[in-house]
């Protein structure tokens, strides 16, 4: 190693420079555009044929909230709107749809099930809607009359939870189900026996009631009216809007199964041109047109 290092040392620095140099390549590469046409007019002018979308694209990335924001001089629109009146579930008859209820809830909603724990929940929100003076004048009543009572399904009494509930609610709570029951079905002041004069404020708890367990619960008027489809393991339905010319534009939904409806879930169904509706005080929500 002593006597190579010394050979090395006596080579000039232009000799190591040039044995021991590294090397380079350089290559180019040429972008070479080939022309198919010899008119470029329609090229250059960079037309736009879709300016509502260009708008839509700024706002949607927030460009009309910077200072030197891009904004329409002036745009106008004319806007043509069917309305979806009338919905069908499966091959149920049609009936008039309102969008009070969302479309997924109206499609999807089941009857619910009276557990112990749904009866107490009713239970408890009946009575708190009670002054003091109605509560302490009828809560005995209402425990003799809707009692809790032990459920002989299997799965309460395999369920020591379930039979914990029942007994640290049994005198403090009353049977909602029954106590809805005779609420819907008219008979709830006679079997009580409501007094006159508590009659209108027994009434004002009465539609309270109702409209929180309807509110909260949604379920079908009758419950073989059902969208679900156990063999295809989706939903099925039919929506209809009125035109102006008298026909409707028939929108299909055979498998839905997503949990939240939009445009790519429907179908045009160009060979039904009507959903009947056997509904006397059904009125068509004809199409509106407007311009912005």
């Amino acid at each position: 190693m002593i006597q190579l290092s010394d050979q090395i040392k006596q080579f000039s620095p232009d000799v190591l420079v040039k044995d021991y140099r590294i090397s380079s390549i350089t290559a180019y590469n040429r972008l070479e555009p080939r022309p198919r046409t010899e008119n470029f007019n329609e090229s250059l002018k960079a037309a736009v044929h879709d300016g509502l979308w260009f708008l839509t694209r700024q706002w949607q990335m927030g460009e009309f909230e910077s200072e030197d924001a891009g904004s329409a001089i002036d745009a106008r629109l004319i806007t043509k709107q069917l309305h979806i009146d009338r919905m069908a579930l499966q091959q149920n008859p049609a009936k008039i749809y309102s969008d009070e209820i969302p479309m997924e809830a109206q499609i999807e909603r089941e009857q619910v099930p009276f557990s112990l724990a749904l009866k107490i929940q009713v239970s408890q929100y009946f009575l708190s809607l009670h002054s003091s003076t109605l509560r302490s004048k009828y809560f005995a009543v209402y425990l003799t009359t809707y009692p809790l009572t032990e459920d002989n399904n299997p799965d309460f009494t395999t369920q020591e939870n379930s039979k914990q509930l029942l007994r640290s609610t049994i005198k403090r709570s009353i049977n909602g189900e029954l106590l809805l029951a005779d609420i819907f079905d008219g008979s709830f002041s006679s079997k009580v026996g409501i007094d006159v004069i508590d009659q209108p404020a027994i009434d004002t708890l009465i539609n309270n009631l109702k409209n929180w367990y309807q509110r909260i619960y949604t379920q079908p008027e009758n419950n073989s009216e059902k969208a679900w489809d156990g063999q295809k393991l989706s939903y099925g339905f039919t929506t209809a809007a009125p035109r102006a010319d008298n026909t409707d534009l028939v929108l299909e939904s055979p498998e839905y199964n997503s949990g939240n409806l939009d445009w790519y879930n429907f179908d045009v169904n160009l060979d039904q041109r009507e959903l009947k509706v056997e509904q006397p005080d059904y009125e068509p929500n004809l199409t509106t047109e407007s311009a912005i």
